[in-house]
């Protein structure tokens, strides 16, 4: 794996991660 690849996929988890917090704390409010 190069550190190109290294990178993105640390930006994919990240926005994920991301994605995963705002559909949780939606729920939650509701």
């Amino acid at each position: 794996m190069s550190s190109d690849e290294d990178r993105m996929v640390a930006a994919w988890q990240l926005t994920v991660d991301y994605r995963l917090e705002q559909i949780s704390n939606e729920m939650i409010s509701r």
